[in-house]
């Protein structure tokens, strides 16, 4: 790729996507020479062209995305020790764009430098806290009017989509992981141009109408437990049952000579393994047990939803809470109406997220 440039000139877009999957490849390597070496060749190779840096940063998001689940270690390997993903990562996405970012790519820029790959390692921070790559890409802007903040409060748009989107919030935990941390960064350099977006785009995740239409049956069939059905009379009558010792466990002659001390512990947990076995049911009875089944697994799966939806709502407004705490004291009135109303509903399904936020 470094010698032979001209071919990358002129391959079609297959053969581009799949150099910018190598590329990506080698400058994320383990091994410190490989991706040395790679940083090197593909700083001649693409000299800032537009296509390949987009190119090589959406492949360098998909492995960053990929290796989530592992925290940034390498595979074993033999040979020298390899190096560890949040330093790799980040020597291959400052490589990969040269210079300034242009504003359209800071969006993605800001999840990848909040990743937990980006995070998990040594110096993965700087002295304030701050990711160690996001610092790194905030220095790049030094030169311009109004430096990184500027900068950020002028790319608002984009970023809100990135942390917002499909790759955000409305990704998988390692997504949203990423996005509540970009987050809580982007509160503290543009929360006045981030925040009505975020709270149009959360509004819905906190609605305490959707909540408070869950009924006490509801909330205790999401609590019992999957393959049981849920005992709607402890929740009417108020009582609830309590374990009673067995005091007479009676012992057999066999039992006290084989296991001595110990015969009235192992005779105790035959009593209680012979009254947990249920009593066989009817075909009839089975049918409507089953139906029971499907219906409650209906109702547990609608109150996990919302209870999931107001949970990402929730962590949402807490990460803007921890960026700049006291500019979110500014708009605390607006905050409330959101808060409010589901905390009122839904404090039995969400309290500790509540209490957080």
């Amino acid at each position: 790729l470094r010698d032979h440039g001209a071919r990358l000139a002129k391959a079609g877009p297959e053969g581009r996507a799949v150099a910018h999957e190598l590329m990506a490849g080698v400058l994320a390597h383990a091994d410190w020479a490989v991706h040395s070496a790679a940083a090197a060749a593909v700083r001649r190779t693409h000299g800032g062209d537009p296509e390949a840096v987009r190119g090589i940063v959406d492949s360098l998001h998909a492995l960053i995305r990929t290796e989530g689940g592992g925290q940034g270690q390498a595979e074993e390997q033999d040979g020298p020790s390899p190096t560890h993903g949040s330093v790799r990562y980040k020597r291959a996405l400052l490589a990969a764009v040269p210079g300034v970012p242009p504003p359209e790519m800071l969006g993605q820029l800001t999840l990848m430098a909040h990743s937990p790959v980006m995070l998990s390692g040594p110096a993965s921070r700087d002295g304030s806290g701050r990711p160690a790559c996001w610092t790194l890409v905030a220095q790049r802007y030094h030169a311009q009017e109004g430096g990184f903040a500027a900068a950020v409060r002028a790319a608002s748009a984009v970023l809100c989509d990135a942390v917002l989107g499909e790759y955000g919030i409305r990704g998988s935990p390692f997504d949203r992981a990423c996005a509540l941390g970009s987050l809580e960064s982007l509160a503290g350099y543009a929360l006045e141009e981030t925040l009505p977006r975020v709270l149009e785009a959360v509004a819905g995740d906190l609605d305490g109408e959707t909540a408070g239409a869950l009924t006490d049956k509801d909330v205790l069939v999401y609590r019992t437990p999957e393959g049981q059905l849920a005992r709607f009379e402890q929740l009417e009558s108020g009582y609830v049952p309590q374990e009673q010792e067995e005091k007479n466990v009676k012992i057999s002659k066999e039992d006290k000579k084989l296991y001595g001390a110990l015969a009235k512990e192992f005779a105790a947990e035959k009593a209680a393994k012979k009254k947990d076995e249920k009593p066989k049911m009817t075909k009839q009875e089975e049918e409507v047990f089953k139906a029971r089944l499907a219906e409650e697994a209906g109702v547990r799966a609608t109150v996990a939803a919302v209870k999931a939806s107001a949970e990402l709502g929730l962590s949402v407004l807490s990460s803007l809470c921890r960026g700049n705490r006291k500019g979110m004291h500014a708009h605390l009135p607006a905050v409330s109406r959101l808060v409010w109303p589901l905390a009122r509903t839904a404090q039995r399904l969400v309290a500790p997220a509540v209490q957080a936020c």
